[in-house]
């Protein structure tokens, strides 16, 4: 989504958040709700619309496979970008990066990202095993991905002299810390 932001714009991605937020707050909540009734619930999120909902199971299934490859599309397309802006601000070493559009400049494919992103892949899938032991995983590294991009942000603020967001971003990115640091009890639960 942060990648995105070139591309369409900071505003429609903060319009989108409005929907995004409360409809991640009222599924959270629920889920919550659920826990609290049924402390024993593994899979929370499909047990409720199981229960609630058999017939809205499958059309929820197929929404959550294509969220997934929505969701690793973009993981890929932002991290493409992200290791062309380090490559372009010379945080990281150059690497060879394909234009895959004559007419947007955004849509690139670095080669070398791809391949270690086949490794880190079958790496986890040796390690891991089992889908459900990788979820545990999953806390985990979206918050130590917040908190990545909160220490870079916050590395580019000093680097460009803008000093009032440099503080604020000081003092938010303690707070990704402590979200990463709390979501550390997953990861016995996943290897």
């Amino acid at each position: 989504m942060y990648a995105d932001i070139g591309r369409l714009g900071s505003k429609s991605i903060v319009r989108a958040w409005y929907f995004v937020f409360f409809t991640l707050l009222l599924d959270y909540l629920g889920q919550g709700a659920r826990l609290i009734r049924y402390p024993e619930a593994q899979n929370v999120l499909f047990e409720m619309i199981f229960h609630q909902a058999k017939f809205l199971y499958v059309p929820f299934l197929i929404l959550s496979i294509l969220a997934t490859v929505i969701a690793s599309q973009a993981m890929i397309s932002g991290t493409f970008s992200i290791v062309y802006q380090w490559t372009t601000t010379h945080i990281l070493a150059r690497l060879n990066v394909d234009c895959t559009s004559p007419e947007w400049r955004s849509q690139i494919y670095i080669g070398t990202v791809n391949w270690l992103f086949l490794i880190a892949v079958l790496l986890l899938m040796i390690k891991f095993r089992e889908s459900h032991r990788l979820a545990a995983a999953c806390g985990p590294a979206v918050t130590g991905t917040m908190t990545l991009t909160g220490i870079m942000i916050t590395w580019i603020f000093f680097l460009k002299g803008q000093w009032i967001k440099f503080i604020m971003s000081i003092l938010t990115t303690p707070v990704d810390v402590v979200y990463l640091l709390s979501n550390t009890y997953k990861i016995p639960h996943g290897v």
